[in-house]
């Protein structure tokens, strides 16, 4: 998501870190239950364009935003989008109009008392009038697309979540721009914006790209929006997601919480090509209908996915703490509440395929993760510590915990190979046997002698030598042994 700066304006500019990486208690709401139609609440909405911020033009289609990109009109540096920006040389005049406060009665001096005196009929009607605001049906949350989803939208204050509303109601509409009531500090705006697109997966027209607009004061009183397809485009793409997500209903009726999640989790897997320069890569769409994307679009699908069923899921931004050698500077993920309580999830960081042609196996690094083993590779943006990001404490739902896949530090690795091996192996048929490792030691000596140690075994059981193979993530510690048919 990028501010962008119009030279005829004086906006300020400021990059959106979009996200890229290498490779209750209740149950889930029934998936059989009828759900109104994600086109009907929100494509069939759409009405013509119209501009919330009169002085600037409709915006252009452009492509997909990349941090290499640049133009004369534009220019942005990579920032977090909760952090502050300089200060605007000169400023936009605020659209809006002024509203005086309501002036409070006098008391009535000359009779000594401190009651206020008793208004007229005209009187009280006039203060009436002063102090009370007209209803904004564009301020009105309540109407916003599953609402009780968007976990972070929430946390907002009564007054940002007005500001937001008057946001996702305009982009919903593919408005030109937005014009708030009561302008908006700066940093408050970025937070805007930034949850506009990261808890909001549905919005997939819109692009990351935005351009403030000032008052006097310094702070944001409209924006302009920029989309990435034309509102037949959408309304296609809307009904391609509705017979999806129609579908994936069907598919998991019935399911538990658990298998209803690693049903979504392992179609993902197997459907996606990892890609940053595609077109919707950074969309829901481009990860579950074009089924080429990033870590942004990936965890976007995931979340929709999820909500759909019933589930409270969320997508984190943070920085990765590994060097992924991605275009994008940050990395996205996923929190979801389960049975007992928030788990981290992250498919990205798994083992995706990057071309159609290429042999991948799930690893399940962070499926289910808990805060612990996720902070040594994932560090949330502060936004969300801000807005009180969910803490994640249990492992009971964790792939490979669930699984009894887990080797500790104490714990012979020939030793565990061979239980697993026990458990798993078949003279047979596909095998494929995930684990991880609790300790960096423990899974680099697994990498250098996992060979040796199955030949062993093989040996000592009198079994036919089958080939097998090793795939590894060294982010989540995390190795699937493959033995072929």
């Amino acid at each position: 998501m990028k501010r962008i700066v119009f030279p005829a304006v004086i906006l300020l500019t400021a990059a959106l870190l979009s996200a890229g990486c290498s490779n209750k208690d209740n149950a889930a709401q029934d998936p059989a239950d009828t759900q109104e139609s994600i086109l009907s609440e929100i494509s069939e909405t759409t009405k013509e364009e119209s501009s919330s911020v009169s002085s600037h033009e409709a915006p252009a289609e452009s492509s997909e935003e990349s941090p290499q990109e640049s133009s004369d009109a534009a220019s942005s540096k990579d920032e977090d989008p909760s952090a502050s920006s300089d200060a605007a040389s000169s400023k936009d005049e605020d659209p809006s109009a002024s509203s005086s406060e309501s002036p409070e009665p006098s008391h009535d001096e000359s009779s000594g008392s401190s009651e206020k005196p008793e208004s007229s009929a005209e009187e009280s009607s006039e203060i009436s009038e002063i102090s009370s605001e007209p209803f904004d049906p564009n301020e009105d949350i309540t109407t916003v697309y599953k609402i009780e989803n968007k976990y972070f939208v929430n946390k907002l204050n009564e007054q940002e979540k007005k500001s937001f509303a008057v946001l996702y109601h305009a982009a919903e509409n593919f408005e030109s721009g937005a014009t708030f009531r009561h302008s908006v500090a700066e940093d408050d705006f970025d937070k805007l914006m930034w949850l506009l697109n990261y808890d909001c997966p549905e919005l997939i027209h819109l692009k990351g790209d935005y351009a403030p607009h000032y008052d006097y004061s310094g702070n944001v009183n409209g924006v302009k929006f920029y989309y990435s397809m034309t509102k037949n485009e959408y309304s296609g793409c809307m009904e391609e997601l509705n017979g999806f997500f129609s579908e994936l209903k069907q598919q998991t009726a019935g399911m538990s919480m658990y298998d209803a999640e690693k049903y979504v989790y392992d179609y993902m897997f197997s459907s996606i090509v990892y890609t940053e320069t595609t077109e919707y890569s950074g969309s829901a769409y481009g990860s579950l209908i074009d089924r080429k994307a990033r870590c942004e679009g990936i965890s976007k699908g995931f979340a929709w996915c999820m909500n759909v069923l019933g589930f409270e899921c969320m997508t984190i931004s943070g920085y990765p703490n590994w060097d992924s050698g991605s275009l994008y500077a940050t990395h996205s993920w996923n929190i979801i509440h389960l049975e007992d309580g928030y788990y981290n999830v992250d498919l990205t960081t798994d083992n995706l395929r990057e071309d159609e042609d290429q042999t991948v196996m799930p690893l399940y690094s962070f499926l289910n993760q808990c805060d612990e083993i996720m902070s040594r590779t994932h560090t949330p943006l502060g936004i969300y510590a801000d807005l009180g990001i969910p803490a994640c404490v249990s492992e009971k739902m964790n792939y490979h915990v669930m699984n009894g896949l887990v080797i500790t530090p104490d714990e012979d690795n020939k030793t565990r190979l061979d239980e697993l091996l026990d458990r798993f192996y078949s003279p047979e048929g596909e095998i494929s046997i995930p684990i991880r490792f609790i300790s960096s030691e423990s899974y680099e000596d697994f990498l250098d002698n996992w060979e040796s140690c199955y030949s062993d075994y093989l040996e000592e059981k009198g079994f036919v030598y089958r080939y097998a193979s090793l795939y590894s993530n060294d982010v989540g510690k995390t190795v699937v042994l493959y033995i072929e048919e």
